[in-house]
């Protein structure tokens, strides 16, 4: 019963953490987690789904995360190869700035 309260409370740990965007945090924290899944014996029905349900909820955050730190990579190469701006004709196509005219030859 104290392991898996132990492990209730890294789970929610984790869960915070990925939350907060703290991901320097988790290398230490599923260490512990690994540890106690290491010697945790499970007999309550209830208590295992619970630690289920709290390990999918971590699961869900982590690959947003995960969708997030790439949507931000990709944005940061944007802005740093100069494709970062995209623009669109009278027709509704995307249309690119070249280096030639745009808007720093007019300002």
């Amino acid at each position: 019963m104290k392991h898996d309260l132990a492990l209730t409370g890294l789970l929610d740990r984790m869960h915070i953490a990925v939350r907060q965007a703290d991901f320097a945090a988790l290398p230490a924290l599923i260490i512990e987690t690994e540890a106690l899944l290491n010697i945790l014996t499970l007999s309550d029905a209830a208590t295992l789904a619970r630690l289920k349900e709290k390990a999918r909820r971590n699961a869900a955050c982590l690959t947003a995360a995960a969708r997030g730190v790439r949507s931000a990579r990709r944005r940061l190469d944007e802005v740093r190869n100069g494709t970062g701006l995209v623009t669109y004709d009278d027709s509704g196509n995307r249309k690119g700035l070249d280096s030639k005219g745009g808007m720093a030859k007019r300002v």
